[in-house]
C-alpha cells in the first residue's frame, strides 16, 4: 500500500471513530429520558421502578463510557500511525521550497523548471 493510500485510510478510520463518539451523546441522552420515565412511574407505581430507573441508568451509562473510552483509544493509536506516514515531496533545486502535490513543470514559486 502506498504511503498516500495509508494516509487515507487511516484518515477515514479516524472520521468513522469522530461519528461513533459524536452518536455517544445521544445514547447518554436515550439513557436519561427512560431512566426519567422509569422515576416517573416509580413515583407512581412504587419502589421497584425506582431500582429499574438505576439499573437502566447506570447500564447505558457504563456502555457510554466505555464506548467512549475505548473510541478514543483507537483514534490515539491512527493518529499514532499517522505520524508513521511520511509524504513524498519534491522541493526546487532554485528556492528549495516544497512543491505543492500536483503535475507541474515549473516551481510556483520561482519558475525554475522541475524536470530533470
Amino acid at each position: 500500500m502506498s504511503e498516500q493510500a495509508r494516509a487515507a485510510y487511516l484518515q477515514e478510520q479516524m472520521n468513522k471513530l469522530k461519528r461513533k463518539m459524536n452518536q455517544l451523546p445521544l445514547i447518554v441522552y436515550v439513557a436519561m429520558v427512560l431512566s426519567g420515565s422509569c422515576l416517573v412511574a416509580g413515583g407512581y407505581f412504587g419502589h421497584p421502578w425506582l431500582i429499574w430507573t438505576l439499573l437502566i441508568w447506570g447500564l447505558f451509562m457504563s456502555w457510554g463510557v466505555s464506548s467512549a473510552r475505548q473510541a478514543k483509544k483507537q483514534y490515539n493509536e491512527l493518529l499514532e500511525q499517522m505520524k508513521g506516514v511520511t509524504f513524498a515531496t519534491i522541493t526546487c533545486s532554485n528556492c528549495q521550497k516544497e512543491i505543492p502535490i500536483g503535475n507541474f513543470e515549473f516551481c510556483p514559486f520561482c519558475g525554475n523548471s522541475l524536470k530533470k
